[in-house]
Parts: structure tokens; C-alpha cells; sequence
């Protein structure tokens, strides 16, 4: 197991999307299959695969899994959260142009995110709090990638000044819905109704205020990950995203400070 290992790929490619796609299986299953199916593309992975079973073919599957129907059945919120939390993981192995770029009227460089927004938005809106936060996470991801489009390097280097021209949703098609989701990120921020616990409600509270100042702020986010003799601070979401997909997965085998 390692980098370039394309044919670790397509020896498991097959069977774990018969079971993400088998819709009588528990969602804790298909999520399992979808996140070890994520997991090899990441590490394992190359851009020489065919398409429809490289990457981009997993991205698309996290979209369609995202949704709240797929292949004829409701799809569990536990399931959907996973989908995009793949989805966002996937996402760091492209360039952010492919993520954030265009417009409506440049349809055929349209960015993978963009497409996605209008889910996410809904997402939002669910009851399922681990589905809100996979929403959360993947739109403070995907601004940030249309952040970046717009930055030169003395911008880049100044993280203080987030201001951005080619990176802009003013003027764009996504103007609209980029302020609603701002205004939703926000009341999650501050959320206090009486069907969430104390501790679900300040975990809540924390997540969205970070994914606020990046979506309604433009600002970094910072991550401190400490270990015996030294640490390391991550201040993208891309870098964060990755950390925390595969402390994920490590579970216990993850040991930090």
C-alpha cells in the first residue's frame, strides 16, 4: 500500500462500489466501503487510470450518494455526510481551478463544487447535525479554492488580506445562494434551540464559527496538531480536511499530544 500503486486500485474499485451501490445494506457499511474507496484513491492513485475509474468517477459517485435519493431509496443522512466528507477529501488532489472555477455561462469548465453548492445549501437545512457539518466543511473548502483563484503572491502571503478579483462570487451566478449559505452558517454559529444537547450544541457552535471566518471572513483557518518533541500548524482546510480524514480512519492509531 503506497503511492502510485494504481493496480491497488483497480483490484478494489469494483467491489467496494457494488457495496456503496447496494442499497439493502446497513448505511454504516456503505459508508465503511465509501470511505476505505476514498481512502485508496487518495494515497494509492494516479491521473493514468481510465476514466471512469479514476478519481473524477469517485467524485461524481460521492455527488450522486450525497443527494437525498439515489439509485430509488432514501439515502441515510449518515451515508450522505460520508459521501462528502470522500467528496472534500478528493477534492485536495485537484487544482483549485477545477474545484471553483467558472460560471454559468462556461458550462464545460464549470468547477465540480459549484455544481455541488445547491446541495450543500439544502444540506444545511437538515435536522442531521453530522450532515450539516460535512455541508459546512465542504462549502469553507470550496470558497476557499475560489478564494485562492484570485490571489497573487504578495496576497497569498499576507493572510491578514483575503481580498480577491478573479476569485470573486460577486457578480457570478452563485452571488445569491453564496449569501444564504453565509446567513445559515451563521445561525448555526449561534444556535441554541432546546433539541440539541449542552455538548452538541457547543461543539455546534465551535465548528461553524470556524467555517464562518473563512466563508464570511475570508480568513485561515489554524490547526495545531502537537506531538512528542514538535508540532505542526495547518492553516488551510484542504490541510485539515486530509488530517482529519485519516485520523478518521486511524482511529486509536492516530497518537498525537
Amino acid at each position: 500500500l503506497g503511492e502510485d500503486r494504481d493496480d491497488i486500485v483497480e483490484k478494489l474499485n469494483g467491489p467496494l462500489k457494488k457495496i456503496i451501490n447496494a442499497t439493502g445494506r446497513v448505511a454504516q457499511v456503505r459508508s465503511a466501503a465509501l470511505r476505505c474507496l476514498a481512502m485508496v484513491h487518495f494515497i494509492c492513485g494516479t491521473n493514468c487510470l481510465e476514466e471512469g475509474e479514476d478519481a473524477t468517477a469517485v467524485l461524481t459517485l460521492c455527488e450522486k450518494v450525497s443527494a437525498e435519493s439515489y439509485r430509488g431509496e432514501t439515502v441515510s443522512p449518515i451515508l450522505r455526510a460520508t459521501a462528502l466528507d470522500c467528496w472534500s477529501l478528493l477534492s485536495t488532489t485537484f487544482p483549485d481551478a477545477f474545484i471553483a472555477a467558472g460560471d454559468s455561462d462556461d458550462d464545460f469548465n464549470l468547477g465540480q463544487g459549484l455544481q455541488l453548492l445547491p446541495l450543500l445549501a439544502e444540506c444545511l437545512d437538515s435536522t442531521d447535525q453530522s450532515l450539516r457539518r460535512s455541508a459546512g466543511e465542504c462549502v469553507s473548502m470550496i470558497h476557499e479554492c475560489r478564494l485562492n483563484l484570485g490571489m497573487d503572491e504578495e496576497e497569498a502571503a499576507n493572510r491578514t488580506e483575503r481580498a480577491y478579483r478573479r476569485g470573486s462570487w460577486d457578480g457570478s451566478e452563485w452571488e445569491v445562494l453564496m449569501d444564504e449559505v453565509k446567513q445559515r452558517i451563521a445561525e448555526l454559529s449561534v444556535e441554541s434551540g432546546h433539541h440539541m444537547s449542552k455538548k452538541d450544541k457547543k461543539e455546534q457552535r465551535a465548528t461553524f464559527r470556524d467555517f464562518m471566518s473563512t466563508i464570511v471572513d475570508d480568513e485561515s483557518p489554524e490547526e495545531i496538531v502537537n506531538w512528542r518533541g514538535g508540532k505542526v500548524t495547518l492553516n488551510s482546510w484542504q490541510e485539515i480536511i486530509k488530517l482529519n480524514f485519516v485520523r478518521h480512519c486511524l482511529q486509536g492509531g492516530f497518537q498525537i499530544q
